[in-house]
């Protein structure tokens, strides 16, 4: 019996290990192969010597700075995308504005280029201000009023302050060029909240700045003076806005005749007030 055992073949330690260890049998991987080495970065470089060569480059694959730039924004493939893809995002428009200033800063450096600067911005101007414009249609989706189908509701103040919001809010680009240019100079601290319901879209209430007068104070039937809290700054702002809308509703109303609302509340006012033609 003890003959096959001894003429039986010897177990490799390997096969012994796997039999003995229920564990897998560890697998040799091949060594990972190490990352290519960075180009090593160059050494310091002016500003001047950099623009030189890459200008030099542009010209030996017939580019100039023009046709590099233009093509660098036109160009559709992926990669080109993925660089410029932050320049008009909140992200990197700080940037994007510094190079446009510096493009106005260069066509404003003599009268011949501030003259084309000016009829380029004029031109971008009109475009959008020919863009922006009151809803059309009928009220309440639209601004056309009909004065045989008003109701009371056309003349409380609540009404008069969402037909201003709504005037602002769909000719924002001229009512804020307006408010900047009666503002002049001065800081203007642009309203956040919402027109205030007392404020009329045609003729501003308010008194000059700083200036104390009587009207200020005004009794009502009952005896109860109503004091008149506003300050100068807050007087000023409300000037402002008030003239801005008064001009954007004029200039709407000369578009288009459909766009009525405040026309047709000054006409129903004057004519309840006996103002007449003659």
């Amino acid at each position: 019996h003890l003959l096959p055992i001894l003429t039986r073949p010897a177990r490799s330690d390997r096969f012994i290990q796997n039999h003995h260890d229920p564990s897998p049998t560890t697998i040799m991987t091949e060594p990972t192969p190490s990352a290519p080495a960075k180009p090593p970065r160059a050494g310091p470089v002016c500003t001047k010597d950099k623009l030189k060569t890459i200008c030099d480059l542009m010209a030996s694959l017939n580019l100039n700075p023009k046709k590099f730039i233009v093509a660098f924004l036109e160009q559709g493939d992926k990669d080109v995308i993925k660089r410029r893809q932050f320049w008009t995002t909140d992200r990197g428009w700080h940037s994007t504005k510094e190079f446009l200033l510096i493009l106005q800063q260069l066509a404003c450096s003599h009268t011949e280029g501030r003259e084309h600067w000016e009829e380029f911005i004029l031109t971008q101007a009109t475009q959008i201000v020919v863009s922006q414009k009151p809803r059309s249609g009928l009220a309440p989706r639209g601004s056309y009023y009909n004065s045989s189908t008003l109701s009371e509701s056309f003349f409380l103040q609540e009404e008069h302050s969402v037909c201003n919001n709504q005037l602002v809010s769909r000719m924002p680009f001229l009512y804020r060029l307006l408010c900047s240019k009666i503002q002049g100079l001065k800081p203007y601290p642009e309203s956040k909240s919402p027109a205030p319901h007392n404020t009329d879209p045609v003729e501003e209430r308010s008194d000059e700045e700083g200036a104390a007068d009587s009207s200020d104070e005004m009794a009502d039937p009952n005896g109860v003076f109503l004091k008149n809290r506003r300050d100068p700054a807050t007087s000023r702002r409300n000037r402002v806005e008030t003239m801005a809308r008064t001009i954007c509703a004029m200039v709407a109303f000369g578009g288009n005749r459909r766009h009525n609302v405040f026309q047709l509340g000054n006409s129903l006012i004057f004519l309840a007030a006996g103002v007449t033609e003659r």
